[in-house]
């Protein structure tokens, strides 16, 4: 086939017509921002008062913040008890959550860290010492 043939003859006349660019389907959303779009949904939600909006923030974050308070504390219980703090300060705060901060999970996660260390200083009671007098600091020569 010559070049002028070739160019003459329309492939396009044989192909089927292209749709519209509107007509593509949309691109399916990424997974972990339509989570964490939700997550800050419900936060707006327990701002305003939404005891049930509460119950679905605590169902879809609860293991994530139990396996962080255990892995700080390595005591079940202590770990179920730094875990009603953290949602009771969720209820709380929830209108001192900016999502131009920071994303929904990380804010929990660090309520959690915050109240997880904060149960571990108040275990860690001082010793008194027998001669309190004697810790004092002896100037530099």
């Amino acid at each position: 086939m010559s070049l002028d043939v070739a160019l003459n003859c329309s492939a396009f006349d044989i192909m089927p017509p292209m749709k519209p660019v509107d007509a593509l389907p949309a691109p399916s959303p990424d997974p972990v921002q339509e989570r964490q779009h939700r997550l800050a949904g419900l936060i707006v939600a327990i701002a305003k008062g939404d005891q049930q909006a509460l119950g679905s923030f605590y169902d879809a974050t609860v293991s994530r913040v139990f396996g962080l308070a255990l892995r700080i504390l390595r005591q079940q219980e202590a770990a179920e008890e730094v875990v009603e703090d953290v949602f009771m300060q969720v209820w709380q705060q929830a209108g001192r959550f900016d999502s131009g901060r920071g994303k929904p999970l990380t804010w929990v996660l660090t309520i959690c860290r915050s109240r997880a260390l904060d149960y571990l200083r108040r275990q860690d009671e001082a010793i008194p010492h027998p001669e309190p007098e004697t810790l004092t600091v002896e100037p530099y020569d």
